[in-house]
């Protein structure tokens, strides 16, 4: 997400969240599961629209109708 630009309540939190999950997954994960853990924040990172994210996570043909 672009970081330069005001952004809504929503995607500061969600930015926040991304950044939380990268902090707290250091302690947790390590090595082959910290790595996936961060290609995965990348990802939700990836558009500049928190809910973009979310929703190409949606729609990708693997996700399950329950995620």
């Amino acid at each position: 997400m672009r970081q330069d630009i005001p952004v809504s309540f929503e995607s500061y939190y969600f930015v926040e969240l991304l950044n939380t999950i990268q902090n707290q997954g250091k302690k947790i994960y390590d090595g082959e599961a910290y790595d996936c853990l961060m290609k995965f924040v990348q990802y939700l990172s990836r558009e500049e629209d928190a809910f973009q994210n979310i929703e190409n996570l949606a729609n990708y043909h693997k996700t399950s109708d329950l995620a």
